[in-house]
């Protein structure tokens, strides 16, 4: 018998051409207790991803099916619209499937903290680009509808012009010559940096914090952090509702040992306190970042001066800036200095990695797979597993 309230993860397929299933509602099944595994075959009337005839439900779920390491152009549902959508299927970054949904030139000027592009349900396709493509290929600010309409649960944003060797840290280190140095982290579980939705007991994770739990309702930013989403939706729905939302706290300078890895690397500059790493920063003397890192020296708790920010959508002491690195005064390191970078964020929905479509009669054991799933092979798992499986999806 089948335990419909198990759910199924996706293994490798066993045809990787076809978006359509077969008609017929019944599967093989082998095993007795989880893990049992159903394969279904389909007929082969299209390649997922390859027309809008055959979209697929994002680049990670053509990348899930198909087993592709080629990036380029990919047609997927983007609010329901048939869409190409530039993506990167390179399993070096984290086993690919990555949409990109905006980027930046160097010394662009469109993306600042206070564009309404951040917030507001609109576009900004260059002139000339039929498209979406990366800066390598066209070298412009761009916002495209997958950053409006397109559900992520990671973000990944690389920096492009900082490709040197000389380089360390960052999400893909081994990477860095080829695309640049590089941030990916979660949408959904950033936590309010300080108020009273701000954990009393919190375990700064750097290194050279040495494991010292303090209050983060003590910090004494304004306004109070609030709107830190738990689900997975847009990045615009992100940026329209969270407000000092905390990833982690970072350490203020290059720690080789930093887990998952070193935000600053020995690129962004740092000073002694604050150490934050999220969404839609705001801080003292103007200090500002939609996706970044701020720090003060001051004191402790204290927001009132910051002197440094990295990462993109930024305001700072002399003004507002697209992306890159600015400091005012000591700093822990200066990383590159105070100058602007080009990038390019890139999104995507892990849980979105299996087609729905498949069901389960816990009474007789009967699989039923719907006209639109994709062949392949599918597990049924235990709850252990699943458990195994969610830790193992975690950046």
């Amino acid at each position: 018998m089948v335990n419909s309230a198990i759910t199924l993860a996706q293994l490798a397929p066993v045809i990787t051409t076809s978006s359509r299933a077969a008609q017929s509602t019944v599967s093989t099944a082998t095993g007795g207790t989880p893990p049992i595994t159903y394969s279904f075959g389909g007929v082969v009337t299209c390649t997922i991803g390859s027309s809008s005839s055959c979209p697929g439900s994002s680049a990670y779920a053509i990348k899930v099916a198909t087993g592709t390491n080629t990036n380029g152009l990919y047609w997927v549902n983007v609010g329901g619209t048939p869409t190409q959508v530039y993506a990167l299927m390179d399993s070096n970054l984290d086993g690919g499937g990555w949409q990109l949904a905006m980027k930046g030139k160097n010394g662009g000027t469109s993306f600042p903290y206070s564009a309404n592009y951040w917030t507001t349900n609109n576009t900004l396709i260059p002139a000339g680009e039929s498209t979406p493509a990366p800066l390598s290929a066209s070298n412009n600010d761009a916002k495209y509808r997958t950053f409006n309409s397109s559900n992520a649960s990671q973000f990944m944003v690389l920096y492009p012009s900082l490709k040197s060797g000389s380089y360390t840290g960052g999400a893909f280190p081994t990477q860095t010559t080829t695309y640049g140095f590089s941030w990916k982290d979660n949408t959904y579980d950033a936590t309010p940096f300080n108020g009273t939705g701000a954990p009393t007991s919190y375990t700064q994770p750097f290194p050279s914090a040495a494991g010292a739990v303090i209050n983060r309702q003590s910090y004494n930013g304004s306004p109070t952090s609030s709107g830190c989403l738990n689900s997975v939706g847009s990045m615009l729905t992100l940026f329209q509702t969270e407000n000092r939302c905390l990833i982690r706290q970072v350490d203020s300078t290059y720690q080789a040992g930093e887990a998952p890895y070193s935000v600053l690397g020995n690129v962004f500059a740092g000073q002694s306190y604050v150490n934050f790493y999220g969404f839609n920063y705001v801080g003292g003397n103007s200090y500002k970042a939609r996706l970044g890192v701020s720090f003060n020296q001051d004191s402790f708790f204290d927001e009132g001066s910051n002197d440094s920010v990295g990462g993109i959508g930024l305001g700072t002491y002399g003004g507002e800036q697209q992306a890159g690195n600015y400091y005012n005064c000591c700093t822990t390191q200066n990383g590159i200095g105070s100058i602007s970078t080009s990038f390019e964020m890139y999104i995507r929905d892990t849980t979105n990695g299996v087609p729905p479509g498949i069901t389960l009669n816990s009474s007789t054991g009967q699989v039923s797979v719907a006209a639109n799933t994709a062949p392949g092979t599918y597990t049924q798992l235990s709850p252990l597993q699943m458990r195994s499986e969610q830790l193992r999806k975690r950046p």
